[in-house]
């Protein structure tokens, strides 16, 4: 954007943002609530105060731009910089055609490398790195990461089996090559290193092995107190692991080499290759990340095998000698004869914001995305920073073997994408961004009709999000994308929460809980909200998040019995009308091992629905919902939940449950602080927009907070009321989400007129946590809506109404049948690009070099367990 015209709106923009505290230019919201309420900090407030949300960090995309026509299929797109760490490229690989390409330019249209390796022996073509340099052999790539002119390439290395002339391809192991930029601007491949085979011998012969998760990275040795290496860095290490595929792995390795160079610019030399850890059994390793406190490994799969391993090394001028490491099992060590308790398992990793930290993917897990501390002396520690179970009675959960941080030397843009190879429909598929690998922004999902399994990464320093399908059925569809002009805030803001009317049909006081029995040798404390704390006796708090009592359930391993507990839904004798109802539980487990949990809701034979979710002490408060669907119902019969432990006695058992609540399945959301019953029309949110409206662009910020959107409604087709933009003569633009059809439905009464149905904005299908921008454009001559969730990239879609209100929309109500938080409102010139007014909008309140003249603000920034300025600016 011109500085010119920046300067021009800035001095024109009307805004708000909710920290949860208003600031900016704007009127702050009017709150109309009947009942006393919690907000997301757990505080009590009175009818009518506005309430916290959930923190959010918020982000916006623009669309998707096609760069190239090719490839049709790839698994391989990583970027980097040239040798002289001055010029970036692009490397990726066509799948189909087998061609390998290193590309430059600001649309990467620039070709500076470009070699087929496909290979034909014996009328059987097999792609090879090395062109049949090392007969009887063949180097399939796999993973690679892009130092400084120097493509690291994790190749499977493929055995010909065939004793005749004949060929038979199978995979023997790992091995690693390079392809170096020399100082005349050529590049050539060199062959670095061959692993041994897995236990020495054949046991894993023709077991497929590798993916872009096993080689992610490489990791810079960074000065002391510094975040960043710098692009002088002479040193980084490069884990990688030996991950043989499901469903008959035989075990892991894990690899560790150093790359040298003397100065900026010269060709990087490689240390010994050493195999610093190696298991037989069946699992497999997923992936390794370095710090200068030690590797940190992911073993899986299953609860029989999960296990994370922290592999230190004395000396790391020594690091090629044996006795220079030790391995200590960090998670997942054997607890009782039932088995090894359970353990944090991880997909993806990356280096993360400071040279102690690691983001990790999480596989099968709450979360999307995870910081992993390590330390000195004592183990890792763990924190969730980005992404949430989707809800409801799926068990679809978060599987990110793809985050990428390239040039981590200078660079701290991250890219991740998350997917769940159980969701046929592809659309729970996403993709989070970060600026300072810390705060990260859900900004949507990939072109449409792409899997969720694509490959995804980011470049450096000019910022391009890039993508390539992992398979497309045409040219058309195909080729690679880029995501330009993308924004992340550095800092998560609350917005103000808006929930709908509730009939409240449960609910334990400080003095009963019905029906509660714990299971065997499990440990039960009531804890009690008091001045912001619920603190228990073993000097442990944690926040509140109702006013009522919640349970805290301490279990030892060893004991084979699945019960936790259960608790009546119901008070004694209450009955319940035919219909389906939602159940709402908050839980947060507190143990330093992962639970696997499984929720079921009980008649009293049958159970009537179950749900399963997997927690680490890294989640926080996290929330539980289920259906419940109810045929009939007398005095006598009675519903318990029933908690279970899907990993029974194999791990410590630290778990803290809210009061549950039942309400009926067209108001999914709680609103009273009272656990009595009692019915309420639920919350409305006006936002006012000033008076500059008569030829304006208006972008609202709503945000989908992490309990309040769930899978199973969609499975029901119900449609949700949002809010409408309105004005003094009853005129308005109404918003409905369908969220079984994953669209947004218009609806429009100007001078007298009602439109039912008027537009139609198709490809919504909103996610937990996602970030929303309501935009409307309007002028005498009509208005136009588009409705964008990340960005463009889920969808973008604009309906035009010629026909004018008798005076412009000046106000937004957000009254929701489903949990939604305000959390920015600003009002632009017309004229002013959408993709620049958002971008502007979404790091607002947070960078005063962009507040508009006049405004200043004295506030603390609100977060959730994430410190409120990110790593230092780099």
């Amino acid at each position: 954007m011109p500085s010119w015209f920046l300067a021009y709106f800035l001095c024109n923009v009307d805004w708000i943002r909710y920290q949860p505290e208003p600031v900016g230019t704007l009127l702050p919201a009017r709150v109309e609530r009947d009942v006393p309420a919690m907000d997301a900090l757990g505080t009590l407030c009175l009818p009518n105060e506005p309430r916290a949300g959930d923190a959010m960090v918020s982000g916006f995309s623009g669309e998707w731009q096609r760069w190239l026509r090719g490839p049709k299929r790839s698994y391989l797109l990583e970027s980097g910089f040239r040798r002289n760490g001055l010029d970036e490229i692009v490397v990726l690989l066509s799948a189909d055609d087998g061609v390998l390409e290193i590309r430059s330019g600001e649309y990467a249209h620039h070709k500076i490398f470009q070699q087929s390796i496909l290979l034909q022996v014996a009328g059987v073509t097999i792609q090879d790195c090395l062109q049949g340099s090392r007969p009887g052999h063949a180097f399939v790539p796999k993973s690679c990461v892009v130092l400084p002119g120097c493509v690291v390439t994790m190749c499977e290395r493929m055995l010909d089996v065939d004793p005749g002339p004949e060929v038979d391809w199978q995979s023997e192991g790992l091995s690693l090559v390079a392809l170096q930029e020399d100082e005349f601007g050529q590049w050539h491949w060199e062959h670095l290193y061959d692993g041994p085979r897995l236990g020495g011998d054949a046991r894993a012969l023709g077991t497929p092995r590798g993916g872009p998760w096993c080689m992610s990275s490489y990791f810079p040795e960074v000065q002391s107190g510094n975040d960043l290496a710098g692009p002088d860095f002479t040193k980084a290490w490069i884990p990688f692991v030996d991950y043989t595929s499901q469903p008959d792995p035989h075990g892991g390795q894990c690899f560790l080499v150093q790359a040298r160079r003397e100065s900026r610019g010269d060709a990087w030399s490689f240390g010994d290759t050493i195999m610093v850890r190696e298991l037989l059994g069946d699992m497999h390793f997923h992936s390794a990340g370095w710090t200068p406190h030690g590797l940190l490994l992911s073993i899986g799969d299953t609860a029989e095998h999960n296990a994370v391993e922290w592999l230190r090394c004395d000396d790391w001028d020594r690091y090629n000698e044996p006795d220079q490491w030790t391995v200590e099992r960090v998670q997942g060590e054997v607890r009782s004869e039932l088995g090894s308790a359970p353990a944090f398992q991880f997909w993806g990793v990356a280096p993360g914001a400071n040279t102690d930290a690691l983001l990790l993917g999480g596989d099968v897990n709450e979360g999307a995305v995870y910081e992993a501390t390590l330390h000195n002396e004592t183990p890792p520690t763990f924190r969730r920073l980005a992404g949430t179970h989707p809800g409801g009675g799926s068990n679809l959960t978060h599987v990110v073997g793809v985050i990428r941080r390239p040039a981590p030397e200078v660079s701290t843009n991250v890219v991740l994408r998350s997917f769940n190879p159980a969701d046929w429909t592809g659309t729970f598929g996403r993709i989070f961004a970060s600026e300072d690998a810390v705060h990260f922004s859900n900004l949507g999902q990939f072109p449409d009709g792409w899997s969720p399994k694509s490959h995804v990464t980011v470049r450096p320093s000019l910022g391009t999000i890039l993508a390539v399908p992992w398979s497309s059925d045409s040219v058309e569809e195909g080729g690679l994308r880029a995501l330009s002009g993308w924004r992340v805030s550095r800092q998560p803001t609350r917005g103000i929460r808006a929930e709908p009317g509730v009939f409240n049909l449960s609910g334990p006081t400080s003095c009963t809980w019905p029906l509660l029995s714990p299971g065997d040798q499990v440990d039960v404390e009531i804890g009690l909200s008091n001045d912001g704390s619920i603190d228990f006796s073993d000097g442990l708090s944690v926040l509140p998040v109702t006013p009522g009592p919640v349970l805290r359930l301490r279990r030892q391993a060893g004991n084979s019995s699945p019960k936790l507990i259960s608790f009546g839904l119901l008070r004694d004798g209450q009955t319940l009308p035919a219909g389906t109802y939602a159940m709402r539980c908050m839980v947060q487990s507190i143990g330093a091992d992962p639970l696997a949990i499984r929720w079921s809701v009980r008649g009293q034979q049958d159970v009537l629905e179950v749900v399963q979710r997997r927690l680490t002490c890294a989640d926080g408060w996290r929330t539980v919902v289920l259906p419940v669907k109810i045929e009939s119902m007398d005095a006598e019969t009675t519903l318990r939940v029933v908690v279970g432990d899907m990993r029974a006695g194999r791990g410590l058992v630290d778990l803290i449950v809210a009061p549950e609540q039942l309400v009926a399945s067209d108001a999914p959301g709680v609103v009273s602080a009272d656990v009595m019953e009692f019915s309420t029309s639920g919350e409305k949110v006006t936002q006012s927009l000033g008076k500059n409206l008569t030829k304006s662009l208006t972008v609202v910020e709503l945000g989908i907070p992490s309990g309040g959107l769930d899978v199973f409604l969609r499975e029901l087709g119900w449609k949700y009321g949002i809010g409408s933009f309105q004005n003094d003569f009853g005129e308005s633009l109404n918003v409905q989400w369908d969220l079984l059809a994953g669209r947004v439905e218009l609806t429009q009464i100007t001078q007298g007129f009602r439109f039912p149905l008027l537009g139609t904005l198709d490809g919504h299908y909103w996610a937990r946590e996602s970030v929303l921008h309501l935009v409307l454009k309007q002028s005498p001559r009509g208005l136009n809506f588009s409705v964008l969730a990340g960005g463009t990239t889920v969808a973008r879609g604009e309906w035009l109404s010629g026909l004018a209100p008798r005076s412009p929309l000046n106000q937004f109500e957000l009254m929701p049948d489903l949990p939604v938080d305000l959390r920015a409102a600003a009002v632009f010139p017309i004229h002013t690009p959408v993709a620049e007014a958002i971008s502007w909008l979404v790091p607002a309140g947070s960078h005063d070099s962009l507040l508009p003249t006049g405004v200043s603000f004295n506030h603390d920034s609100m977060s959730d367990s994430l410190p409120a300025a990110g790593p230092s600016r780099r």
